[in-house]
């Protein structure tokens, strides 16, 4: 599905771009807010980095990858 952009620009401004894929792409992780259990699974609260607090949301625990700075043990629950 194609979307009407309205307005003029220069050809040269123009410049096609891909769709982050979701499963391959990997968004850092500023800090950890919170963790609650919901259904027995762990989720975590996280801001992105470089994203406004808006964007916080809760991520279940097998969809985290944790740094060797940053294990999950280290994490306030």
């Amino acid at each position: 599905m194609k979307a009407k952009i309205d307005g003029t620009f220069y050809k040269e401004q123009l410049y096609k771009t891909t769709p982050p894929d979701f499963k391959k792409d990997f968004f850092e992780i500023e800090k950890v807010i919170s963790v609650k259990k919901f259904q027995g699974k762990k989720f975590y609260l996280v801001k992105f980095l470089f994203y406004s607090a808006k964007f916080n949301q809760y991520i279940p625990e097998e969809n985290m990858k944790f740094s060797e700075d940053l294990s999950i043990n280290q994490i306030n629950e």
